[in-house]
């Protein structure tokens, strides 16, 4: 996948370093950018912004070959049960959405 972390399998009672790094983030809080960790969640998107994301993913041109490549990125992915049922009603919904729009699959 890629480099092995210089930390793996060290901890701060093994490894001097790990220890001093440990210390130095104790009572640290941490500040978002925003003041939430998860960036947008809540935030409304302006029509200027969602066109822009628009745009942007409408660049992505999806060839057979980017197809491959992404299929082969994601197999292998262990998915829990109830996420495989979520996914699996995600599906259901799309397709009966298809299907009154005219669009058959």
């Amino acid at each position: 996948m890629g480099k092995t972390s210089w930390s793996k399998g060290l901890t701060k009672e093994t490894d001097e370093r790990v220890k001093k790094i440990s210390d130095a983030q104790k009572g640290k809080v941490k500040v978002y950018k925003n003041g939430h960790p998860k960036g947008m969640l809540g935030k409304i998107q302006s029509k200027e912004t969602k066109e822009k994301i628009r745009t942007s993913c409408k660049k992505v041109i999806k060839t057979v070959e980017w197809n491959r490549k992404n299929s082969e990125a994601h197999k292998g992915k262990i998915f829990s049960e109830e996420h495989r049922k979520n996914i699996s009603l995600a599906q259901q919904k799309l397709n009966r959405e298809r299907n009154k729009k005219g669009q058959f699959i």
